[in-house]
């Protein structure tokens, strides 16, 4: 019997049971196993995704606590990576009004501040990847420079 185990990380294992151990052994079955391990760009996607979820997860929190939602990010499972990044890339977060980025937490001074630098990291870790809704570079540099100068008048 041959069987091939495709890691999703690179050190992970797998169990094969006593029981199904001796059943092969009585049927005098060989096993064959070949271990796959993920490649260089799929790990890459993977710390890519662990990075954008743990500082998109900081926003969601952020927005829960001054009780603002985002219509999408309420929605938004994120141990789904398929649903996490089409929210990541849709104008529900990075586009014009009612947007997180336009809108949110814009009564609240040092909640927006927050709000702006998560999503400069936020930004950032999505440009690397190529995986931004057109109007993120935007935003991040509008947040950028509204860090360092303060808003417009």
């Amino acid at each position: 019997m041959f069987c091939g185990l495709f890691m999703h990380e690179s050190n992970e294992g797998a169990e094969i049971s006593p029981a199904s151990l001796t059943a092969l052994g009585d049927r005098g079955v060989k096993l064959s196993l070949d271990i796959y391990s993920p490649t260089i760009e799929e790990l890459q996607a993977q710390r890519t995704y662990w990075e954008v979820r743990s500082t998109l997860e900081p926003i969601a929190e952020l927005l829960t606590q001054h009780n603002e939602a985002s219509p999408g990010l309420g929605g938004v499972r994120f141990d789904d990576e398929e649903t996490l990044w089409a929210y990541l890339v849709s104008d529900e977060l990075w586009g014009g009004a009612g947007s997180v980025a336009d809108q949110a937490l814009i009564r609240t001074p040092e909640a927006r501040k927050q709000r702006e630098q998560l999503l400069i990291r936020l930004g950032r870790e999505q440009m690397s990847v190529g995986r931004a809704n057109v109007r993120t570079e935007m935003w991040v540099a509008a947040f950028d420079k509204w860090q360092t100068e303060g808003l417009p008048k």
